[in-house]
């Protein structure tokens, strides 16, 4: 499989694809000098050392190009919260599309769309849970997103596309993000 190309990341392995964006895990890298080598270790590979996982989303959408990137500025300079993804960077793929970095989350969607194509078209076709949640953990889940969500609006930002894809869980709970 061919991954798109992005200076300053190396992109190993698609983990998804929606609507308006596709998902990829990366690394950050950076080029290093010979003298640099022996400090970075292992996860150097030629001139270039792997510093640090991230998940790097390619938007699809052209209305995304301009109403998204004051969105994404707003996003990256705000303090971080425990329940909202962390925004590292974002920029331009060679091609114009936007990307982000994102912290990589070891975890998955609350709830996965169906896709498939139909006369050339993406369409959903359906959604379904990742997996069964207790009526406490869905408890903690509500709480988790409400916190987050309440951190948004003392600064005045509303959150326009909250649905359970766009939130992330990890097995035992502990993190819940919202994405």
């Amino acid at each position: 499989m061919t991954f798109p190309e992005i200076p300053g990341y190396a992109i190993v392995k698609k983990l998804g694809e929606g609507e308006f964006r596709q998902t990829y895990r990366a690394w950050k890298t950076l080029e290093v000098r010979h003298k640099t080598r022996e400090k970075i270790g292992e996860y150097f590979e030629g001139d270039r050392a792997e510093i640090h996982p991230c998940a790097i989303k390619i938007y699809k959408s052209e209305e995304f190009i301009s109403s998204g990137l004051e969105e994404l500025r707003v996003l990256r300079d705000l303090e971080r919260h425990e329940s909202l993804e962390k925004l590292y960077n974002f920029g331009k793929t060679e091609d114009g599309r936007i990307f982000t970095e994102t912290e990589l989350i070891d975890g998955q969607p609350v709830l996965k769309k169906d896709f498939e194509d139909v006369d050339g078209v993406r369409r959903c076709i359906g959604s379904r849970f990742t997996r069964t949640f207790t009526p406490k953990e869905a408890i903690t889940i509500a709480l988790r997103l409400a916190d987050g969500l309440e951190y948004l609006h003392r600064r005045g930002y509303v959150v326009r596309d909250l649905n359970l894809t766009n939130v992330m869980v990890n097995g035992d709970l502990s993190v819940v993000k919202i994405c």
